[in-house]
This record gives structure tokens, C-alpha cells and sequence, in this order.
């Protein structure tokens, strides 16, 4: 029928459209929240504009599996509340066009957009991830976070560095540490060198020709201890320094060759002390959740359809509202389905696929409301 056709078509249209507005401008909020959380870490330590570009296509594309199921959805509800508040639904229906017909067009539309997102989660996600992996550690091994002439907060520690110079050499060393309340110290070397360990995922000072001093546990105890030392080897956790953890792969960071290794070894009862977790279901799990993920715009294609089938009139913001209410509580099952993944309790399959299984649940309701008329 030439008419469903163009409705469907115009439908289709509205909804890209919106999507596309949704996508820019709540995209735009969550990369720029995530650069700023993570810049608040690296700025005044040597962080210049080729890490910020780095810095910037890796957290782009981390999120880009999110963002498109996020603004697919805000255009249906957007697009399909509006046309339900000017009336143009039921001028629809009336052209013989029923809620299986509205549907469609906009499952159609889900399909490439499934294909991207599931292509972003798989593929795009990890390698921005070892991007980002990267990025700290070079970082790390330039000596950026000692910014020579600073006094840096690590943590419980002060750290200054009068000079870094080539190979990694310091001179002009003082380490404040109260890592231990009870027993703090405060440590004064001429100069040494650093190195990372990415083993250990730790930073280690070797200092030269100083001495450690100790506080006393009672401002009234006259005691004062201090060793001199030629050389002395002080360790530094690398997340400490810049808030992330650069040592074993989290299953987030694997590529899915390498996820369904470690579940063949894991299986074949192989050790699995080399990675950061030794149960399979850990793994298995991940892999679940990115296919579940995956099919996040179809599962909302067919809740926000028929949850968008409002004659109100304020339409848009009341599908704005409905659409953040939406996110969170899917992507806090999907958070939840990972607890329960990793702490074995639930099978790795039933936790990570149980937000999609209980939308689909809550969809059929919907679609049952919705072929009589507005929910």
C-alpha cells in the first residue's frame, strides 16, 4: 500500500532525525564529563595536546556502543510522543495503519542500528580501552607526574623532584609518607632514577645517597630515628598516581579473541594466575554482556513505541524524562547482572540477559495497551 509506505518512511524519518539531535547532545555531555574526570588526573603532569588527542578518540569510542542505543531511544519516544500529541497517530491509524505498523519502520530503522553499536561493544570498546591503557603508561614512563619543582599529592604521600632529567634521573628527592599513621616517615636523597614495573603495575624510585627520617609516634618523645641508606628502592602504585590500574587485563580491556582463550585454558584447566580473575564465568560473562548489549535499540525499539503513544502535549519533554528514566534502569540491571556474574550468583548467561528478557516482558503490556489506543 503507497500510503503506509510513505507514512512508514515519514515515521522512520522523524525518528532518525530526533535520534540524531538525542545522540549529539547527550553524547556531548557524557564524553565531556568522562574527559574532565579523567583530565582532573593528568593535568600539571606534563599532559600535552597529542595525549589530549589520544585521550579524546579513546573515550569517544568507549562510549559509542552506549550512546547510540541512548539516542535511538530519546528519537522514538521524542518522535513518536510528538506525532501522538499533534494528532498525526491517529490521522495514522486511520489511513488503516495499526500499532504493528508504527512498529515496524522502527524496528527496521534498529537493525543498522544494532549492527553499530554491537560492532563498537565488540570490537571499538577494547581497543579504546588499551588506548587508554596505553596513554598511562606512557605517561608514567616519561616521569610526567613528578612535574620537577612540585610538590605532588600522591595518595597519603607528598612527593617532590627538584629535577628529571634525560634516562629517567632525578636529583633533589623528598617523600613525605603517611601511608602508615602510625608510622610515618620522611625520606631525603640526593637524586636516583625511576622505572615502571607494568608486572607489579607500580612505580619505583631509586634513590641514592639519603636519608629516612621518622616521625615520632608522640610529639612528647624526644626520640628521633634516621637511617642513612646508599640506596634505597621506593615502590609507588601506578593507580595511585593517576587513578587507573595499569597492571592485569580486565575482561573490559580483551578482545574477544583473547576472552574466548582465556575460557578454552580456563576450561582445559589451565592456570589462569596470569589474569586479573581465574574464574571462566568471569570472562564468560563478558562476552554476554556485550552481545547483550548489543541488541539494547531493538529491546527499545519495541518499549518505546508504544510507550511514546501519548496525546500529551508536552510530548518532548515528557519523553526526555521517560527516556532517562528508561537508561537507568537498564544500565543498572546490566551493572547488577555483572555483580551477579562475578560473584557466582547467577549463571553468566541469565544475569547479563535478564534486562533484555524483562524489557521484552514489559513491552508486550505495552503493545497490548497500545492497539487500543494511547498509553
Amino acid at each position: 500500500m503507497r500510503i503506509g509506505r510513505t507514512l512508514s518512511f515519514y515515521l522512520a524519518r522523524e525518528v532518525a532525525q530526533y535520534a540524531m539531535l538525542g545522540f549529539l547532545a547527550l553524547g556531548s555531555i557524557i564524553v565531556a564529563q568522562n574527559m574532565f574526570r579523567r583530565l582532573d588526573s593528568l593535568l600539571g603532569t606534563g599532559f600535552g595536546g597529542a595525549d589530549f588527542f589520544v585521550l579524546f578518540g579513546s573515550v569517544l569510542s568507549l562510549m559509542l556502543g552506549y550512546l547510540l542505543p541512548v539516542g535511538f531511544l530519546f528519537g522514538i519516544l521524542v518522535a513518536v510522543g510528538r506525532l501522538s500529541s499533534d494528532s498525526e497517530i491517529v490521522a495514522m491509524r486511520s489511513c488503516g495503519m495499526g500499532l504493528r505498523e508504527l512498529l515496524l519502520p522502527v524496528a527496521l530503522l534498529a537493525i543498522p542500528v544494532t549492527l553499530v553499536s554491537g560492532a563498537m561493544l565488540t570490537e571499538v570498546e577494547p581497543e579504546a580501552r588499551r588506548n587508554l591503557r596505553g596513554l598511562w603508561r606512557t605517561m608514567l614512563s616519561r616521569g610526567a607526574f613528578l612535574a620537577p619543582g612540585r610538590f605532588i599529592t600522591v595518595g597519603e604521600r607528598v612527593v617532590f623532584v627538584e629535577q628529571l632529567a634525560e634516562e629517567n634521573r632525578l636529583s633533589g628527592v623528598v617523600i613525605s609518607d603517611h601511608s602508615n599513621p602510625e608510622r610515618p616517615f620522611l625520606v631525603v636523597a640526593n637524586g636516583g632514577r625511576f622505572y615502571v614495573d607494568e608486572v607489579s603495575s607500580e612505580v619505583h624510585l631509586e634513590l641514592v645517597k639519603g636519608d629516612i627520617h621518622f616521625e615520632p609516634q608522640d610529639i612528647r618523645d624526644p626520640a628521633y630515628q634516621r637511617i642513612g641508606f646508599e640506596r634505597f628502592d621506593y615502590p609507588i602504585e601506578a593507580a595511585a598516581l593517576l587513578q587507573e590500574d595499569i597492571g592485569k587485563l580486565k575482561p573490559r580491556d580483551m578482545r574477544m579473541a583473547e576472552l574466548r582463550d582465556v575460557i578454552d585454558r580456563g576450561r582445559n584447566g589451565d592456570d589462569l594466575e596470569e589474569y586479573r580473575y581465574s574464574d571462566v564465568d568471569v570472562y564468560v560473562g563478558q562476552i554476554h554482556r556485550r552481545f547483550a548489549l548489543a541488541f539494547t535499540p531493538l529491546v527499545f525499539a519495541l518499549v518505546g513505541v508504544p510507550l511514546g503513544l501519548r496525546r500529551a502535549r508536552s510530548g518532548r519533554s515528557s519523553g526526555a524524562l521517560v527516556c532517562i528514566v528508561l537508561i537507568f534502569v537498564y544500565y543498572a540491571l546490566i551493572t547488577f547482572g555483572e555483580y551477579l556474574n562475578e560473584s557466582n550468583a547467577a549463571p553468566p548467561g541469565l544475569a547479563l540477559w535478564a534486562p533484555n528478557l524483562l524489557f521484552l516482558l514489559l513491552a508486550i503490556p505495552l503493545y497490548v495497551r497500545g492497539q487500543r489506543g494511547p498509553v
